[in-house]
């Protein structure tokens, strides 16, 4: 779901004030992996700005760096219900025309939706993903809640299932650009293979299978075992029997 917090959205001040931000849209719980590569609770929210890529390094160009000439094509776009101004793919295109770079090698870029915007040679807008329009993440180190409602305390169904929301869960990816709304899995986000984190869940549907047929394997033989005990022990009884005689 959706989260706003107190320093990003201005929450709880004090006073009088009419702030209602919405932006940037923050995300969480989301499961993904950490530098230390293990798989904790996040928070994420998807950047978009306008840039300059030199070689494959992104700089964001400073609101107050625009162009008059693109100032006045984004303010023709209208401002939206979550906050976003909506661009199409025309208007991107008109301003990364206008955003001329102040360096050799330079290329304007726009960065929405975890992709990256640019002109090809014929002048037409390509989009491609690049690690420049990747989510900004931060773990929830006080995501705390009581042991019998954690996650595996009840089975390893909580987790290990093919629709599992821990793995399988859908992620929105927040954009401006209109028609560019879509949803990504947590599996992606974890950098796993979606087909062998799928395949792994799948297993589990046989465990309890497995269980009851080890348990059957255990029983079975636990009973040939005494029965060959029982044979021994009524052997040695008649060999000592015989040897009294």
């Amino acid at each position: 779901g959706r989260w706003r917090t107190a320093r990003m959205h201005k929450l709880g001040l004090h006073g009088k004030h009419s702030l209602d931000l919405r932006l940037p849209v923050v995300y969480g719980p989301v499961f993904m992996k950490g530098e230390d590569g293990k798989i904790g609770p996040y928070r994420l929210f998807w950047p978009a700005y306008w840039g300059l890529m030199k070689e494959d390094s992104v700089s964001p160009i400073l609101p107050k760096q625009m162009p008059a000439a693109a100032d006045s094509i984004l303010s023709a776009a209208e401002q939206g219900t979550d906050g976003w101004r909506p661009l199409t793919e025309e208007q991107i295109a008109e301003v990364l025309a206008k955003l001329a770079p102040a360096e050799a090698g330079q290329e304007a870029v726009y960065i929405c939706g975890g992709r990256l915007y640019r002109l090809d040679e014929q002048g037409q807008l390509s989009s491609l993903v690049h690690t420049a329009a990747e989510p900004y993440a931060w773990a929830m180190a006080h995501d705390v809640r009581p042991g019998e409602q954690s996650l595996g305390v009840k089975s390893c169904a909580d987790c290990h299932t093919t629709d599992s929301p821990f793995f399988f869960g859908k992620v929105p990816v927040d954009s401006p650009v209109a028609g560019q709304e879509r949803l990504i899995e947590m599996t992606q986000l974890q950098g796993l293979s979606r087909w062998y984190v799928w395949a792994f869940n799948f297993s589990f549907v046989f465990r309890p299978w497995m269980k009851a047929i080890t348990l059957a394997a255990c029983g079975l033989i636990a009973l040939v075992l005494v029965v060959y005990a029982m044979k021994a022990a009524a052997v040695i009884s008649q060999k000592a029997m015989e040897d009294r005689q």
